[in-house]
């Protein structure tokens, strides 16, 4: 990894771009601009010399900061070498197209970046969009129903079991039919309705495990 960052990041610019992005590193410039200006010296070949240049570069404040200082820029590094945010998408996108009919896909995000694009998938794939102030008469369901609006995140005991470990977060969602809706009919009083039939089968789960 650091080969390749060697060889091919020596503009500040596009080292600034990936420390950003990915890294959501607030002192992007400063560290890119002190690799660059580290380079003009020597090579920078193990991630010792890399940790080294950033320290370095960093005020006193932002180092007695809990957490390692570098832990950001080895981060961006990280899912930019392995394309992950890509590869990530790509694999949400193939679960839903693939997950049968009352199926979840649950999410757990270990970072912002991976957080956003799971929302936003999962929103638009739960939602039809249709035009404002237009008679328009919607026939078909979106292919996704929202589980959890709002990310799960641990509970104060499982906290306190992993203090000092980063919070992830999870989202689900349920994948639904999307045969054309009946007008004459009302959503969940059809016969052998497979979206009624799963909420009915999630209802008499959630009873049993409270002991109903």
């Amino acid at each position: 990894m650091l080969s390749c960052v060697s060889a091919n990041w020596r503009a500040v610019s596009l080292q600034l771009s990936y420390f950003s992005k990915y890294g959501e590193e607030p002192n992007a410039y400063l560290i890119a601009k002190s690799i660059c200006k580290a380079r003009e010296i020597k090579p920078i070949e193990t991630t010792f010399d890399l940790v080294e240049v950033i320290k370095n570069c960093l005020p006193q404040k932002v180092l007695n900061k809990k957490g390692h200082p570098a832990k950001q820029v080895f981060q961006a590094l990280r899912i930019a070498v392995n394309d992950e945010l890509q590869v990530f998408e790509k694999s949400l996108l193939q679960a839903i197209k693939i997950a049968k009919i009352g199926g979840r896909i649950a999410v757990i995000s270990f970072h912002s970046l991976e957080d956003r694009i799971a929302k936003h998938t999962f929103k638009e794939y739960s939602e039809i969009k249709v035009p404002k102030n237009l008679p328009i008469v919607v026939k078909d369901l979106a292919p996704l129903k929202l589980i959890t609006r709002h990310p799960i995140l641990p509970s104060e005991e499982e906290l306190a079991e992993k203090m000092g470990i980063t919070v992830d977060k999870v989202r689900e969602v349920m994948k639904i039919s999307q045969d054309p809706v009946s007008l004459e009919t009302p959503i969940g009083e059809e016969e052998d309705d497979p979206l009624t039939k799963a909420l009915m089968e999630e209802a008499e789960r959630m009873n049993q495990n409270r002991g109903i």
